[in-house]
């Protein structure tokens, strides 16, 4: 398991680095998967899972 995160909320560049990461990992051969707590979501409770059509105030996401 490898965790990104930090004190800091917004621009301190964790959505490019888990990108990057997920990328290389899966270049790898390694099977990637990807937890948020979907900060911006406007739905509460329980798993949303991510699909392409998924929307940002669905699953979250920092723009707004």
């Amino acid at each position: 398991m490898i965790v990104v995160g930090n004190i800091s909320v917004g621009g301190t560049g964790k959505t490019p680095l888990v990108i990057w990461l997920a990328g290389r990992l899966t270049d790898l051969g390694l099977r990637v998967a990807v937890v948020s707590r979907g900060y911006g979501r406007r739905a509460r409770g329980g798993v949303a899972q991510l699909h392409q059509t998924s929307r940002a105030d669905e699953v979250g996401d920092e723009r707004w």
